[in-house]
């Protein structure tokens, strides 16, 4: 029998209607007791009505009996502010969750996958990340016997986080200067090519001028890198 869904969700939409409600298909098999919702807002008067109409669609969706938190914005934040913010605000209210965006779909196991270890791990604060994804297919020397294993990649689609170690996460990365010279950041990525690659990458996060580049995972990836977190990841492609 699969436990109760005493974990709340936050769930992450913006104009999409069709992939918005497959998710939220498997949300609502889940029937999780709180659901924080969180939308972003239109560019113009085209998205206007899709957003609308895709808000429409998820609140006619909860017909099971849930207490339900919305986040709606009028305006358009983009990926990098809308996400952040969104979770920022869930976890004013929250102290564990899981976490959905609009494309994201979800093996029902999913869910009782994050919510045993969301507690199993609650008290150890290396552990920041429980990732519902696997991407080692095509890896010919992926092996894994265990049905997890802990890893520093923090992969976000389909996920689940506390609030305690959430508290360590900086969309701004405002510690950035200080970090990229350091001996903390060599350790955390011994490898030359891969700490340039990665320091590449939080350069143009801090310095958030291209417009490409309007994320949020970066900077969650980076706090779990520089508080030598672990991130779970389930070990069965």
């Amino acid at each position: 029998m699969t436990p109760k869904l005493t974990t709340p969700v936050i769930f992450l939409f913006w104009k999409r209607p069709e992939t918005t409600v497959r998710v939220l298909e498997k949300i609502r098999e889940a029937k999780p007791r709180e659901l924080f919702l969180v939308a972003d807002g239109p560019r113009d008067e085209r998205e206007k009505i899709l957003c609308a109409k895709t808000r429409k669609l998820v609140e006619k969706m909860i017909d099971w009996d849930c207490q339900i938190y919305k986040n709606y914005s009028d305006i358009n934040l983009g990926c990098r502010a809308r996400v952040s913010s969104g979770i920022d605000w869930a976890f004013e209210q929250t102290e564990r969750a899981i976490i959905l965006e609009d494309d994201c779909l979800p093996h029902p196991d999913f869910f009782s996958y994050c919510q045993e270890l969301l507690e199993k791990y609650k008290d150890n604060e290396r552990v920041m990340h429980i990732s519902g994804t696997n991407t080692q297919e095509g890896n010919k020397n992926f092996q894994c016997a265990a049905s997890y294993y802990f890893s520093q990649i923090a992969q976000i689609w389909g996920w689940a986080t506390w609030k305690r170690a959430w508290q360590s996460y900086d969309v701004n990365i405002k510690n950035w200067p200080q970090i990229k010279e350091s001996e903390q950041w060599k350790r955390a990525l011994p490898n030359y090519a891969v700490r340039e690659y990665w320091t590449k990458l939080m350069e143009e996060m801090y310095q958030n001028k291209n417009p490409r580049k309007n994320t949020w995972d970066a900077q969650w990836f980076y706090a779990v890198l520089t508080n030598n977190g672990l991130a779970i990841t389930g070990g069965q492609l």
